[in-house]
């Protein structure tokens, strides 16, 4: 099992999107977002390559969509995996976003 570090940001990403989620959708549709953002990650933690590369980002860019099947969700995580048997997580993003935008950001 690879270990996931996540960036302070993306606490506070996680945190935002949940914040928008509970406001505009209810409760309901939040407790069904968090428990996507956390199997993406528990995803990562048994399989760095769960997701998929984006070398169009960087060359050491992925990403993993929250969405699973019949669960719609528009946001990504993406990360790095630095070793073999750790994941870097860096943003939380909307997909719609400028992500290498967002990876120059935040992957220093």
């Amino acid at each position: 099992m690879a270990h996931v570090r996540r960036l302070l940001a993306v606490e506070a990403d996680i945190e935002q999107v949940l914040a928008y989620t509970l406001r505009r959708f209810g409760l309901h549709k939040y407790d069904d977002y968090s428990a996507l953002i956390h199997e993406a990650l528990d995803a990562l933690a048994l399989d760095p390559q769960a997701g998929k590369p984006q070398p169009a980002i960087a060359p050491e860019a992925w990403t993993i969509h929250i969405a699973r099947r019949g669960r719609r969700a528009r946001h990504l995580f993406m990360y790095r995996i630095p070793e073999p048997d750790t994941v870097e997580v860096l943003a939380l993003a909307y997909d719609g976003m400028d992500l290498a935008r967002m990876w120059r950001a935040r992957g220093r």
